[in-house]
């Protein structure tokens, strides 16, 4: 190949990265500035095709400029991103799992903007989220990172924030749910059934008192609930 030949390839190269990264940069505008009325449609037509530019690009440049249209997609429109959350979770797991330290940083923020978003979406994405907090832990450990301040210091405070009532409540259902489908057979083995009565009883004013007002989580627990007192019926016949 001459060597004009070569300079021509890779200056076409050049310009197509600049105007990708350049098409990138008005996404991420038009996610701070479209109007209300086409936020929705918005969402549902960019989001998918940039999630499978994510995945077909080997390129970390245009892997992490898609990673920050995300970013931006979750931020400024976050009450249109129900149907999408999961594509979102999913591109941040493997950004974490798997990506570049720019890619790691853009999941990291991607994950913090699902995690403080609306009700309906933490709730579609836990089990993604519980996947994400174990990989913000990994990274956190990791001593490959520690030349890395900013993203050690963003996992920190996605792990270890303060909470509030409203993560403390999904902490405490977390742990229910789990409990109700998963380890309820157990309970079988707790002598006599009085303390199981007692337990089921408990477990039930509590919760009732705790998402009396959350009409999207009563369905869960009445189907955990549910699971448990059919467990009980079991240990009394």
């Amino acid at each position: 190949m001459k060597g004009g030949d070569f300079e021509s390839e890779s200056d076409e190269a050049d310009r197509c990265l600049s105007f990708r990264l350049c098409m990138a940069n008005v996404l991420i505008v038009a996610c701070q500035r479209i109007p209300d009325s086409g936020k929705k449609l918005f969402v549902k037509m960019i989001t998918p095709r940039v999630v499978q530019s994510f995945q077909a690009t080997e390129e970390a440049e245009i892997k992490a400029a898609c990673v920050q249209i995300l970013l931006s997609v979750a931020y400024h429109l976050k009450s249109y991103i129900l149907l999408q959350s999961n594509e979102l979770v999913d591109v941040a797991l493997k950004c974490l799992r798997h990506g570049s330290v720019k890619e790691k940083m853009g999941g990291v923020k991607l994950v913090g903007c699902l995690m403080a978003g609306e009700e309906e979406v933490v709730d579609n994405i836990s089990s993604g989220l519980m996947q994400a907090r174990a990989c913000l832990q990994d990274l956190l450990l990791s001593s490959d990172f520690d030349c890395e301040p900013d993203l050690r210091r963003i996992c920190q405070q996605l792990l270890y924030k303060e909470e509030g009532p409203q993560s403390a409540r999904n902490r405490m259902l977390q742990l229910f749910f789990t409990l109700a489908f998963s380890a309820a057979p157990l309970i079988l083995y707790i002598p006599p059934p009085r303390n199981l009565n007692f337990f089921v009883e408990t477990v039930e004013s509590i919760l009732r008192d705790v998402v009396s007002s959350a009409s999207i989580l009563q369905n869960r627990i009445g189907a955990a609930i549910s699971r448990l007192l059919s467990v009980r019926l079991a240990a009394a016949a």
